[in-house]
């Protein structure tokens, strides 16, 4: 997103891969609670709640992205990482947290990929290389020639297989 005012766009691409939720607990941010982001939640009869003011504790997010902070700072650390690729590390640590089993009691010992999509995941693309590890890539328009990149995880929205 380019700014906060797109906030909606997320929420519709939350619609397209995971569903239309029941309801949706956030802060007061105005993103949230006004505009293009409330008419989709009305539109589709998504409750919306939200936290009192200076309670972020009352948000479980901002747990989980205290959370997602320290994995994709230790991997950047243990593995050299430039500080301009945070952003990759940070999706990166998302998706290897959503593959985790935790001790959560509500997700009965599942991932929380599996228990939001129903299925067990495949973690066979983040078992092949580590992250920002050298690899061999292939540019689209020249499948002949081999280059030297870095893996940053894999590409969900973009190619095929291990993309």
């Amino acid at each position: 997103m380019k700014s906060k005012g797109e906030a909606h766009h997320a929420l519709f691409n939350f619609f397209h891969d995971v569903g239309i939720p029941n309801i949706i607990h956030s802060n007061n941010a105005k993103e949230f609670t006004h505009g293009e982001f409330k008419r989709k939640c009305q539109k589709h009869l998504i409750k919306q709640t939200i936290i009192e003011p200076k309670s972020q504790w009352q948000n479980h997010a901002e747990k989980a992205i205290g959370i997602i902070k320290r994995i994709a700072v230790r991997i950047m650390h243990k593995s050299n990482t430039p500080i301009c690729l945070w952003d990759y590390a940070y999706d990166y640590a998302t998706h290897i947290q959503s593959l985790t089993v935790t001790k959560q009691f509500l997700l009965k010992d599942r991932t929380p990929f599996e228990h939001v999509k129903g299925y067990t995941p495949d973690i066979l693309e983040f078992l092949m290389l580590k992250w920002y590890e050298w690899c061999w890539f292939y540019e689209q328009d020249d499948m002949q020639r081999k280059h030297l990149g870095r893996w940053l995880g894999p590409a969900h929205s973009a190619g095929q297989g291990l993309s």
